[in-house]
Formats: C-alpha cells, sequence, structure tokens
C-alpha cells in the first residue's frame, strides 16, 4: 500500500479490518483509475454503505475532497479513453473457423453523437442549440444530413 496518501485519512474508531490510512488511499487511487465506488469497495474488501458512513464522519474533510478529486480524474481518464474511441475506433478480432484470421476496426457513430452532445465551450457551458452564439442552424451547419422538413415538425 502507501506511506503518503495525499491526504489526511478519516479518523474512525479503530478497528481490524476497517478503513485505515492505507486502504483509504488505495480507495482513492482505484477512483481516480476509473473504479466506481463499490468497485472500489469490492476490491478492498469493504462494503460501499461504509465508506459512505466513513465519508460523513466528522474527521473526514480531506478524505471527501480527494474522494472528489479522484472521481474528476477518473471521469477525465473515462472521457479520454472514449475520445480515443470516437478518432480512433475499436479494433475486433475477425475469427473464422475457430481461428483469428485478421482485425477490423470499428466505430460508434452512436458514441460520437453522445459526445458531440456533451461538447463544453471553452469556459465551461455546455454547448448546447438555443445558448448564447448557438443556434439550430448553426448546429447542422457542417453535417452531411439535411434538416427535416417544415412539415415533420411537432407543433408547439
Amino acid at each position: 500500500m502507501m506511506d503518503d496518501p495525499g491526504f489526511l485519512p478519516a479518523t474512525p474508531r479503530s478497528r481490524f479490518g476497517g478503513w485505515s490510512a492505507a486502504r483509504q488511499a488505495s480507495f482513492v487511487l482505484d477512483l481516480s483509475t476509473g473504479h466506481s465506488v463499490t468497485e472500489a469497495c469490492a476490491r478492498l474488501g469493504l462494503s460501499p454503505r461504509s465508506v459512505y458512513l466513513l465519508r460523513r464522519h466528522a474527521s473526514a474533510g480531506e478524505f471527501a475532497l480527494a474522494w472528489d478529486a479522484a472521481l474528476d480524474a477518473g471521469r477525465t481518464r473515462l472521457a479520454e479513453t472514449a475520445i480515443d474511441r470516437v478518432l480512433n475506433g475499436q479494433a475486433n478480432p475477425v475469427i473464422y473457423r475457430g481461428v483469428t484470421v485478421g482485425t477490423r476496426v470499428s466505430h460508434d457513430n452512436r458514441l460520437l453523437m453522445f459526445m458531440l452532445k456533451r461538447q463544453r465551450a471553452p469556459g465551461g457551458r455546455r454547448m448546447t442549440p438555443g445558448a448564447q452564439g448557438v443556434s439550430p442552424a448553426t448546429t447542422c451547419e457542417d453535417c452531411e444530413v439535411p434538416p427535416r422538413p417544415a412539415s415533420r415538425l411537432v407543433p408547439e
């Protein structure tokens, strides 16, 4: 485990098999690598309920801050992985008669659309139609699919 977790660990009542400083550090590290709270707890052999109780403990201020920072880092890593899959695709093996004969790269357009919908402007604002400086006409300007005809729009 680690000697210096980078934060002041919570100090609940000591008990065998509980949330020691090393386990808290390991939990935060697991969160920062993209694991969920449930997965990180399972890796340590502890329950998610116990970590949420620890987070609410009076001495757990820095632990809670480290937890939040780790979740942000984990989300960033997952977003970078998604962006890599959008740009480079995902290699899938091609199997013929039980033997791998090559790979096929597939691109997930649904993931691309999801990423584009949630793209943020430089100031952190979400770029959505109707937002300041973004109109529905400008969002479809460069796409190959023409906008729907007016007759198919649902009246308000």
